[in-house]
């Protein structure tokens, strides 16, 4: 009897361990890939981690810059106040030559800037054109006479082997 017992329990505890090791196989795959991203998380806290410190250098570089620029920007405001001051000063009391221009003469003299600037318009636009013709005639001249340096040295060698 007590061998049929313990059969039995035998029995019943092996059922329970295939149950459990059933179980645990099939939690082992989410163990595994658990496992994995643990990993790459890591790995990516590592690189995250090692990019922070080039981005804060680049953070201060950055800002080093910045308060240049501000400081330059600064300088150049007031720089462009003092100018704007002595040019008004100057308006003022004339540079001396010529008597200065009065506001009305003035208006009249930036309306016939502005439509001397209107009619030269198509004028300057040819100009530009012959200007760009002329400067791309250079370049090729001066494309032309590098390949003629270069031929008449291959032909000065090309003498010399034979």
């Amino acid at each position: 009897k007590t061998s049929t017992a313990a059969r039995r329990a035998l029995t019943s505890v092996e059922k329970t361990r295939v149950t459990l090791a059933g179980s645990l196989s099939s939690m082992q795959p989410d163990t595994i890939k658990t496992q994995q991203e643990v990993l790459a998380l890591t790995k990516q806290v590592q690189t995250d981690s090692e990019n922070l410190g080039s981005l804060k250098v680049d953070k201060s570089s950055h800002e080093e810059t910045m308060a240049e620029l501000t400081t330059n920007i600064d300088s150049l405001t007031s720089a462009e106040r003092k100018l704007e001051e002595e040019y008004k000063e100057i308006k003022t009391k004339g540079i001396g030559l010529t008597s200065t221009l009065t506001p009305e003469q003035e208006a009249e003299y930036e309306k016939l800037r502005e439509e001397a600037g209107v009619k030269s318009a198509n004028e300057r636009l040819e100009l530009g054109k012959h200007v760009r013709t002329l400067e791309g005639a250079r370049a090729k001249a001066a494309s032309l006479a590098a390949d003629l340096k270069e031929v008449s040295g291959r032909r000065e060698d090309a003498s010399k082997a034979t």
